[in-house]
């Protein structure tokens, strides 16, 4: 790694050391958290996730011990601001796997030096299950007039996109629904995103917008209380979209290769067991999700069940249209070759293993 990327990442782990509770503080610049369980003779495996549907097979591969199956005893570290932060904890070692996008964070570091792998697709949003976030129109408005077609949030308030985006997806969610009804920034009254669930909230309800996309399951509870509506969802408007990947670092996937293909073997059948539900949730998987969240298992059951790429296989040209989007933005300064960030040499041997 070049001298200033060393610089840079003594100063984001500063950062990031407030952002996952429980790190372990003695692991090397490119090490791993990797370590043996001596009570149950298992490879402990640390994750950094914040609460969210999408996690649902994490949570359900652990509780119907299925990583314990592969070998794996995994320590769910819970994440308490952006997954942007964490990143570099995968590279000192304080986790070994993280749940996240192609992202400019991710697809930034990658380009920097950070040895970041993407390892398999973990979330796709599929029409008839859970999408990953909606665009929600205040109530009042759509008791109004329903929006039929994207084309229909000309002339409206809409947050998220444009200059003020910030690269996440609720802001791409609001680019995308631009794109798809023919629209550009100059024929919507754009405004940056709120940080926070309760922030969006507010900014219905005092009306600050008309339209504001929301992540799930708080789109739904929103929904619930009457404050909105729930509309067009990233599966609508970018068909194909991947909302989240197995990201590790390379020190870890050269150490730990076949704790890598263990954790995907794992994690793929508990897809199975979501996408064997045909998008309706049964009771055992929701009462797992909603312990796991500490949610009402009311709330996850209007938000509905995610959809999980059976195989893990990764959509190589929705990550390309991404990153162009963050080109354009100057969000992400110099494009990433997929080829040095992608390495599904475990999924392969994961999917080997599970026929």
């Amino acid at each position: 790694m070049k001298a200033r990327n060393k610089l840079a990442l003594s100063a984001l782990l500063c950062l990031a050391a407030l952002v996952v509770s429980a790190c372990s503080s003695g692991g090397s610049v490119g090490g791993s958290s990797a370590a043996t369980s001596k009570s149950q003779g298992l490879q402990v495996v640390t994750i950094a996730i914040r609460p969210s549907l999408l996690h649902g097979p994490i949570f359900v591969a652990k509780e119907r011990g299925y990583f314990a199956a592969a070998g794996i005893d995994l320590q769910i570290k819970p994440l308490k601001g952006s997954t942007a932060a964490a990143i570099p904890l995968l590279a000192r070692g304080d986790i070994d796997l993280l749940p996240t996008g192609a992202n400019p964070a991710v697809l930034n570091a990658a380009a920097q030096g950070f040895d970041l792998k993407i390892l398999a697709a973990y979330n796709e949003p599929k029409v008839g299950w859970a999408d990953s976030a909606h665009m929600v129109v205040r109530q009042d408005i759509w008791n109004k007039k329903p929006l039929a077609n994207a084309s229909d949030l000309r002339g409206l308030k809409v947050a998220g996109g444009g200059p003020q985006a910030s690269g996440t997806p609720l802001d791409l969610l609001t680019l995308r629904s631009l794109a798809k009804g023919g629209l550009t920034d100059s024929d919507v009254s754009l405004s940056a995103n709120p940080r926070t669930p309760d922030q969006m909230l507010q900014n219905l309800k005092n009306k600050s917008v008309d339209v504001q996309p929301v992540v799930e399951p708080e789109a739904s509870i929103i929904e619930a209380e009457g404050v909105g509506h729930r509309w067009l969802g990233m599966a609508d408007v970018f068909p194909g979209w991947q909302g989240s990947f197995i990201i590790s670092s390379a020190g870890f996937l050269r150490d730990h290769r076949d704790i890598a293909t263990a954790f995907l073997t794992a994690l793929l059948r508990a897809g199975k067991d979501f996408n064997n539900t045909n998008g309706k949730w049964t009771p055992q998987l929701q009462s797992i999700v909603a312990k796991a969240m500490a949610i009402d298992a009311k709330v996850i059951d209007r938000a509905g069940i995610p959809y999980f790429p059976l195989d893990g296989a990764i959509n190589r040209q929705a990550i390309v249209d991404e990153q162009r989007t963050w080109v354009s933005l100057g969000l992400v300064k110099k494009p990433t070759d997929l080829d040095t960030l992608i390495d599904t040499g475990p999924l392969q041997a994961a999917l080997r293993q599970g026929k």
